[in-house]
């Protein structure tokens, strides 16, 4: 069985038997009174069972806080998998570089370039393969010159298309508001590689209409909707 609990904007957490991927985890805040994961927040005692692997994508302060290293005072097994532009070392850190391939301990992980900041990760583990796009996004902002929104459109293709090769699970997604128009240009160039994954949309702060917009242009189907943090979907038996 595999679960999945959304923690807020593009942060993750990821069950898959007894291995425990935490995604960009930056806001320490719950959304309510108790500090556990369907509040939003990760909370050490919760997880002492699981070996817990945390991954971030890039140092920009709404995927990273260096709260996840104090976790390690109550989980001395934690492995930390961060981009190369993370200047902190910790214990069990892996630091990890675009377009590159690493095995840590049973985790066969690629990555990918961000045209923003960062890399995004493959990760293959448990017979399954799961994609987190951390920043690498179609990037259309009005108001910037074409040909800036045309070299993060070609940046973006040319890393995407290195997906083709691999058969994706469950995939994070950015579908991000502030692109207007262009919000879901990622989520559709991504369904054109017909993969049949399990996604989930991310990037969209606290901006939950997106969903309405993603419904509204009959995207909504191929997603799982998401309604408030701490949210937990079970996958599989």
């Amino acid at each position: 069985m595999i679960k999945v609990w959304y923690l807020h904007h593009s942060s993750f957490a990821l069950l898959i038997n007894n291995k425990l991927f935490i995604f960009d985890y930056y806001y320490d805040k719950p959304a309510n009174d108790f500090r556990e994961l369907a509040s939003g927040v990760i909370n050490p005692e919760q997880i002492k069972e699981y070996d817990v692997y945390v991954f971030v994508s890039h140092r920009h302060q709404d995927h990273f806080s260096d709260v996840i290293f104090e976790w390690s005072e109550t989980l001395p097994d934690i492995t930390y998998i961060l981009s190369d532009d993370i200047a902190i070392l910790a214990k069990n850190t892996h630091k990890l570089a675009a377009n590159e391939s690493y095995i840590i301990d049973e985790l066969k992980i690629d990555t990918l370039k961000s045209n923003d900041e960062g890399i995004a990760f493959i990760i293959k583990t448990e017979g399954l393969t799961i994609f987190f796009s951390g920043d690498l996004n179609w990037w259309h902002w009005e108001g910037e010159p074409d040909s800036w929104n045309k070299e993060k459109e070609l940046e973006f293709k040319m890393e995407y298309d290195k997906l083709k090769q691999y058969s994706i699970d469950i995939a994070f997604i950015p579908v991000d508001p502030r692109l207007e128009h262009s919000y879901s240009k990622t989520l559709e160039y991504y369904l054109g590689m017909d993969h049949n994954s399990i996604i989930f949309p991310m990037h969209f702060g606290n901006d939950y209409s997106v969903f309405e917009w993603l419904a509204e242009d009959k995207l909504d189907r191929y997603v799982k909707k998401i309604n408030k943090r701490g949210q937990e979907y079970i996958i599989g038996d």
